[in-house]
């Protein structure tokens, strides 16, 4: 990112028991998740129209389903410790205006490695000391700060998150800012004021690993999804599972669709 290029940054919440559907939304509006992200869809359509098409359908129906979502924008390149900042707050409101009743934690997955916000998210893990203290504990619940690289191709709240960032992205950049902040999750433009003081950061969450590789990276990936773990360091082949752990999936046109990554 130059530091005269549009940027966004977008936090989706999605409780487990309605990953399904989100996964399923992605699907129904031709977005082909695990198959490409935002900068890859273009391939996918027609013409750039037809991809802003799809996005905002899905934009709409993501909003209808009431999937808490929200997002920030900018031009100018910010510090690590504002856009961590900004990831947390951006975090904190899909949690607070939750339309439904989550019970247990929350577990933020920024897309990219360990270092993406400083080592061992460092920066991120500070400000969400801050944002997510004793008080929001008590009432919300406890919040985690994690790390997976290409959770964009991973975990469908975090392909949700890259589509709309990659649309928001276009039109600052088109200068259709007008489009972006009549969009219900938008909180305006990004904010250095948002840091908080720094305090002793949260701890790193870990997520577990698969132990299996499932005959390639993209169904590796949905296993991951469908077993809330992340792809690394698989030991054996696991690939004859593939067919009975879809199967454990309740909503069929997810299982035809996901089926066809066994050819």
């Amino acid at each position: 990112m130059g530091d005269d290029e549009p940027f966004s940054l977008v936090a989706v919440r999605c409780p487990r028991s309605r990953s399904e559907e989100l996964a399923e939304l992605l699907v129904s509006c031709e977005l082909a998740p695990w198959r490409a992200k935002s900068q890859g869809l273009a391939s996918r359509c027609s013409s750039a129209e037809e991809r802003s098409r799809r996005v905002e359908r899905f934009i709409e129906a993501l909003s209808a389903r009431e999937f808490d979502w929200a997002m920030t924008f900018g031009w100018e390149r910010v510090t690590v410790d504002v856009c961590s900042a900004a990831v947390c707050l951006l975090s904190k409101k899909t949690i607070t205006k939750s339309h439904e009743s989550y019970e247990g934690s929350s577990v933020l997955v920024p897309d990219g490695t360990e270092d993406t916000y400083g080592k061992n998210q460092e920066y991120l893990r500070v400000q969400a000391s801050t944002f997510f203290g004793g008080n929001f504990q008590s009432n919300f619940g406890s919040v985690y700060v994690s790390a997976l690289p290409k959770a964009d191709l991973t975990y469908p709240e975090v392909m949700a998150a890259d589509f709309i960032s990659g649309y928001v992205r276009e039109r600052v950049e088109q200068g259709r800012i007008d489009q972006i902040t009549e969009l219900d999750g938008c909180v305006g433009w990004i904010d250095e004021n948002w840091r908080e003081p720094d305090t002793d950061p949260a701890s790193f969450y870990a997520m577990g690993s698969l132990t299996a590789d499932y005959g390639n990276v993209e169904k590796t990936r949905i296993v991951s999804w469908i077993r809330g773990k992340c792809p690394e360091s698989p030991d054996y082949d696991g690939s004859n599972q593939y067919p009975g752990i879809l199967d454990q999936l309740e909503r069929e046109s997810l299982k035809e669709y996901l089926g066809a990554f066994e050819y």
